[in-house]
């Protein structure tokens, strides 16, 4: 509707449309390249195929209940992998597997993804499709099948309530299991479009509550206890 308008009012050539709309879409996919670079630099993580990386970038344009899937990812990033450390993992695959832990979000229509209310059950239904999505996603890519787990069990629980397959317990990988933990956690301190940020100490209650039901319990004690000491889990950019 813009570029027809400004056709109308004699700024570009209509002989010119196609060529301008091509520039403009190299322009937007460059700089998404860009943006995905930038956040694969941040979190020191190495050897992404280049799609992958577009895929990243794209996440910053999409926002989820009012909050950016890129922000949130990148600190659900950090987050897991300083306990990734806490257990002697490797951080930098932990790191990568929480990024893109969501990336089947791009795949979820944009009137659910940005809608600032609470969801239908129709919309909800449509929104917990993401985890197959990166499953999908990931999997299609030569030597993400692990990360692609990942994507596919952040949402699983340890009683095995979650979805989308309704594993439990060890039967959930261990990195998605960190994952979800750094998900909830950063979901309920980070403000949204339908509450306010909840204060640090009781979101962790929260988590301690739900241990053994959502979360697995041992790696909830780790968490927590990381946080009341003050041993990393900020969430800070590592060139800080």
């Amino acid at each position: 509707l813009a570029m027809e308008q400004l056709v109308r009012e004699g700024h570009i050539n209509p002989s010119r449309v196609e060529a301008v709309v091509a520039d403009c879409e190299k322009k937007i996919f460059s700089l998404i390249a860009d943006e995905g670079r930038k956040v694969v630099r941040e979190l020191d993580i190495e050897d992404l195929h280049p799609e992958l990386v577009k895929l990243i970038g794209k996440l910053k344009y999409r926002t989820s209940y009012g909050q950016s899937v890129l922000g949130h990812s990148k600190e659900v990033a950090f987050l897991a992998g300083a306990m990734a450390v806490e257990l002697g993992m490797d951080e930098k695959l932990t790191r990568r597997c929480a990024l893109l832990h969501d990336i089947g979000k791009v795949a979820v229509p944009d009137a659910v993804l940005t809608k600032p209310g609470a969801l239908t059950d129709e919309e909800y239904e449509a929104m917990k499709r993401h985890p197959m999505a990166g499953d999908r996603i990931l999997s299609a890519i030569p030597g993400l099948r692990d990360i692609a787990d990942i994507a596919r069990s952040h949402h699983e629980k340890w009683d095995g309530t979650g979805y989308p397959m309704g594993v439990a317990g060890d039967s959930i990988p261990l990195e998605g299991r960190i994952v979800c933990i750094a998900d909830a956690y950063d979901a309920l301190t980070t403000k949204r479009s339908y509450k306010s940020a909840m204060e640090v100490e009781l979101a962790l209650q929260i988590l301690e509550k739900d241990a053994g039901t959502h979360f697995d319990p041992q790696l909830v004690a780790l968490f927590v206890a990381g946080k009341r000491s003050g041993r990393g889990y900020k969430g800070v950019s590592l060139q800080a």
